[in-house]
């Protein structure tokens, strides 16, 4: 059964979306006029950490309910506010669904062949949560230097026959690093995936410095 036919999770999922209509109401009712100025870029216990248009950083109070990514109002070092998201990453456990991020344009769902084994039924979630979030989604097969299966290629040509694009490459070598870099220029992209599945290898090879 996938989670679509679950009335249990469509129950939460309905109370998890009013809920945050009703937020998302008072916040910006509570804001100034204007559009926001600056972007969430990390979460640290009670405090968070903003970008501002203008440029710099600075580390901020929480008002509201925001997550990574949220584009917010601050005032005298408190955000007090965060605008209406254009796509959501939710994340269901067993204290019910939550937010992950916001305003991305697309998951990138990171995973290898064999080490650790390839996990079609996670890539199938994770393709499901980043429709439902209105964001795009792209495969990337990582640590291809260590083997590829046959079954393992024909899963991926599923997907891609579908619409995912997909890339095979190694992260720890950089080979076909390049190819994904052009693919995700011009977008605000999310990683996710299993561990082990390189994810901050995969990171520092496409933006040195940042893992």
């Amino acid at each position: 059964m996938s989670h679509s036919d679950d009335p249990t999770f469509e129950e939460e999922d309905r109370r998890v979306r009013t809920r945050e209509r009703r937020v998302v109401r008072k916040t910006r009712d509570a804001a100034p006029p204007g559009t926001p100025h600056a972007t969430i870029v990390e979460m640290v216990g009670r405090w968070v950490k903003v970008r501002e248009d203008a440029g710099g950083e600075r580390r901020c109070k929480v008002r509201a309910p925001v997550v990574v990514g949220d584009r917010v109002w601050i005032v005298e070092e408190e955000v007090i506010g965060f605008a209406p998201r254009r796509t959501e990453l939710r994340r269901g456990g067993n204290s019910g669904i939550r937010i992950v991020c916001a305003n991305a344009d697309r998951l990138i769902i990171v995973t290898a062949a064999t080490d650790p084994p390839f996990r079609a039924g996670l890539v199938d979630r994770m393709l499901v949560a980043a429709s439902a979030g209105g964001m795009g989604a792209t495969l990337v097969l990582n640590k291809c230097d260590l083997g590829m299966p046959d079954e393992v290629l024909e899963r991926v040509a599923r997907y891609e026959a579908i619409g995912v694009p997909s890339f095979l490459l190694a992260a720890v070598t950089r080979k076909g690093v390049e190819p994904l870099r052009d693919h995700l220029a011009g977008q605000t992209s999310v990683l996710a995936g299993h561990s082990g599945g390189g994810k901050s290898t995969l990171l520092a090879a496409l933006v040195p410095g940042t893992a």
